[in-house]
């Protein structure tokens, strides 16, 4: 049996017993000692952590959770990493998020389409629960319809508030399950199973100022962080990248415009891939637009949090280590093919 110690971000450990050939995730389970998880099969990224000391086993994981280089720097997925020695481990989240996710019922509220294109979709539910249900902004949940036994998993777009509202924007994917009920078939006062919150996407405060950059629905966890510095009127300048892959799935700017007045040294960037004849923004890869405005600035004194498609968080990703930024300054959240996000990421 060897010792697990884990530290998280707000300087505080804790110890636990782990067999050679248990996960780390189940050792702690075992134990009473709930860790962020969610998938436990090495797809979802929730339980990435950082190995400090130790020897170890990882099996097999996927590249949209951890790519080479992460694992080169030494990050892991817990629920995939059996000790082989007393062992050490940095998390990326404070202590108070080792706690047990709440299972519930959420009535939907609203749906409607947000783009022009109607590709993305915009789906409000009301949580019912007595008490107010807490999350980070940028933390997501599980949904379940009706009439299904399979869980999609959504970024919520909004802040934790009093009336328990969650806002989601959903990219519909031909013949998705949870897709074809939001395009057809949701209606205020549908009754959804819910389950959360999940994930270790959420602002950190630090001394570098956040640049976030989105890709599509990987808008919703940012735009959730935003609100929350417009909430606490942050007074720093703010960078958003946003990019589409045609003008007509360009969803939110109203909701982005919103943020000026709480938010007024708020920048966006909004780009599109395929512009057609009546777009003013500008056009081409997200990338392109982060790297011709930071054109000789230093990288290294901002914090970066990439939401989206898992070749451009692999992308944006490769330039800020070009630049030298530092892992610890990059937070990341890909949104995977629900066949995938059946596991645990959230869905595009």
């Amino acid at each position: 049996m060897h010792r697990v110690r884990c530290t998280f971000w707000d300087g505080k450990e804790l110890e636990f017993d782990c067999a050679p050939d248990e996960d780390v995730i189940t050792a702690a389970l075992r134990q009473n000692i709930i860790l962020l998880s969610y998938c436990r099969k090495g797809i979802c990224a929730t339980c990435k952590a950082r190995v400090k000391d130790g020897d170890f086993v990882m099996s097999t994981v996927t590249v949209q959770a951890l790519s080479p280089a992460e694992e080169e720097e030494g990050l892991v997925l817990l629920c995939r990493t059996s000790p082989q020695a007393d062992l050490s481990v940095e998390l990326e989240y404070d202590s108070d998020r080792v706690t047990i996710p709440e299972i519930g019922k959420a009535e939907v509220v609203a749906v409607h389409p947000m783009s022009p294109s109607g590709a993305v979709y915009r789906l409000v539910v009301k949580g019912r629960r007595v008490g107010v249900f807490n999350w980070n902004p940028g933390q997501y949940i599980a949904i379940r319809r009706p009439d299904s036994e399979e869980w999609r998993m959504f970024s919520m777009a909004n802040t934790p508030n009093m009336h328990n509202i969650l806002e989601f924007f959903i990219r519909l994917i031909p013949d998705g399950v949870f897709s074809s009920y939001v395009q057809n078939e949701a209606k205020p006062g549908d009754v959804l199973d819910v389950r959360g919150p999940f994930g270790a996407f959420f602002y950190r405060q630090s001394d570098h100022p956040p640049i976030f950059i989105a890709g599509s629905t990987g808008l919703a966890p940012n735009l959730a962080m935003l609100r929350q510095l417009a909430d606490a009127l942050f007074p720093q300048p703010l960078r958003l990248f946003f990019g589409v892959t045609n003008a007509g799935d360009l969803f939110c700017e109203e909701d982005l415009h919103e943020l000026a007045p709480q938010l007024p040294q708020l920048a966006r960037h909004i780009v599109c891939i395929n512009p057609d004849a009546h777009w003013r923004h500008e056009v081409g890869l997200v990338t392109e637009s982060f790297l011709q405005h930071m054109a000789g600035e230093d990288f290294t004194a901002y914090d970066y949090y990439l939401c989206g498609p898992p070749a451009m968080i692999e992308a944006a990703s490769r330039i800020l280590h070009e630049k030298g930024v530092d892992s610890y300054q990059i937070f990341r959240e890909e949104f995977i093919a629900s066949g995938l996000a059946d596991h645990g990421s959230p869905a595009v």
